[in-house]
């Protein structure tokens, strides 16, 4: 059996529940918490707050705030990507402007300028040497972290870039758009063409996630989660059931380390999947609409409004354990997590 790690987001502040009865505070924001998402060695994550313009830095393991990014009231951040080593955090919003900031050391390493609208995606190369940036402006643009330069523009049958991810091997990109243009894009690096398209046209896909061994890709829109081989661009079989699908946003989508296993969830529920035979392995569920999330007899909620925690993201360690980010705009109990059994 191994341990399942909960991080409860507030508005308020964050809370870290490692199956103890005690709870971890990270105090900071003055304002609700808007989203948040993890670094890949799944120990630190950023916290985004429109409301107080400020994006908070934080490390589990050793409990802190690693860092706090100040933002423009008139410049939306729309995207943000850590780096391959966690160690850098790239910015993209209304401003058309990329930045990246060193998080531990606080500054700022360079602007990528050359979009003319929004930057609606972002992603590191595995390497850590490239940057992609995707905007409203339908196009990529790659850019080198070192020299601070534009590499490349990818430009085809898009529309509104919502997502973009390297696969494992750093040889291609993948994208997905909102709009008239097929779905999704398949890119080879070098030469800046398309390697494949599929999906559905005028589809509304805002999330990409690819499996570590490069293998299967999961593209999210608001209420439909589906798998589909990265290659052929043919859809895989899963057994999503309702209330992943049928809801608000999913937002929380990640790979197991050896790419068996799918975690999805969204507002009060996450569930695993074999990503093989695409059957439902374990499920955290509801007790029925709107109803608490539940970790067996252990519950989270805001014990004086009645207000319900929304999970906003997921990742797995390198040693598989499933660590789950939920935010809540008020304060917030965390009582211990059982443990959960994964193949």
């Amino acid at each position: 059996m191994r341990k399942t790690v909960l991080i409860i987001i507030v508005g308020l502040g964050v809370w870290v529940g490692v199956c103890s009865p005690q709870a971890t505070p990270f105090y900071g924001h003055t304002g609700e918490v808007s989203w948040a998402l993890f670094a890949p060695d799944a120990n630190t994550f950023a916290s985004v707050s429109y409301s107080d313009n400020t994006i908070r830095v934080c490390d589990v393991e050793n409990r802190c705030t690693v860092a706090v990014l100040s933002l423009e009231k008139n410049n939306r951040t729309w995207c943000v990507a850590f780096s391959p080593d966690s160690r850098m955090m790239a910015l993209g919003g209304e401003d058309n402007v990329v930045t990246v900031w060193d998080i531990f050391d606080g500054k700022q390493l360079c602007q990528f300028r050359g979009h003319t609208s929004d930057v609606r995606a972002l992603a590191f190369s595995p390497d850590g040497k490239t940057l992609a940036s995707g905007s409203k402006d339908r196009t990529i643009r790659l850019w080198d972290i070192q020299t601070a330069k534009q590499v490349k523009v990818l430009q085809g049958q898009l529309d509104l870039i919502t997502s973009v991810v390297f696969n494992p091997d750093g040889k291609k990109l993948v994208s997905s758009n909102i709009g008239s243009g097929v779905e999704i894009t398949v890119w080879d690096i070098v030469t800046g063409k398309e390697c494949i398209s599929f999906g559905k046209k005028g589809g509304s896909i805002r999330h990409l996630v690819v499996s570590p061994d490069g293998k299967t890709l999961c593209s999210v829109d608001s209420r439909l989660v589906r798998l589909w081989d990265i290659i052929t661009g043919k859809e895989r079989h899963c057994d999503f059931p309702e209330w992943l699908m049928d809801g608000d946003s999913v937002d929380a989508v990640t790979f197991s380390p050896d790419s068996n296993t799918l975690a999805a969830g969204h507002e009060l529920a996450i569930g695993l999947w074999d990503v093989t035979s695409g059957k439902n392995t374990t499920t955290f569920t509801q007790d029925g609409p709107r109803h608490l999330l539940r970790f067996s007899d252990r519950l989270v909620l805001d014990p004086v409004r009645q207000h319900y925690p929304s999970i906003s993201a997921a990742a797995f360690k390198s040693n598989g354990d499933l660590l789950v980010l939920a935010t809540l705009s008020k304060a917030v109990t965390v009582w211990p997590v059982t443990s959960v059994k994964l193949k």
